[in-house]
């Protein structure tokens, strides 16, 4: 469906909840779906990544020489910047967790 980003976490019951009165699968296959989820969710932070790079964003400046696009996507500067500045730059790749401006 187009997600960059995703989270991913079992379902706990909660007590006297209709949804904890409802048929539990089992803890293994639980846990195994949510690694698949989770694999799939890596895939698509990639090829977010992968989209971004090489294109022109603005992005809000912070501490650290970081910073976020206009879509909160993370952004690595490797030279340093001065945080409270939105700056346009070329994302000139990425490290497989933010984009990176050179």
């Amino acid at each position: 469906c187009g997600l960059a980003q995703v989270h991913v976490f079992p379902y706990s019951p909660r007590p006297e909840t209709p949804a904890a009165r409802m048929p539990q699968l089992p803890l293994l296959l639980v846990r195994e779906r949510a690694a698949r989820l989770r694999e799939v969710a890596v895939q698509a932070w990639g090829a977010h990544l992968d989209k971004a790079s090489g294109q022109i964003h603005n992005v809000l400046t912070e501490r650290g020489n970081t910073g976020r696009t206009e879509g909160f996507t993370p952004v690595a500067f490797v030279r340093d910047v001065q945080p409270g500045q939105i700056v346009s730059v070329v994302m000139t790749g990425h490290d497989g967790k933010r984009l990176l401006v050179a």
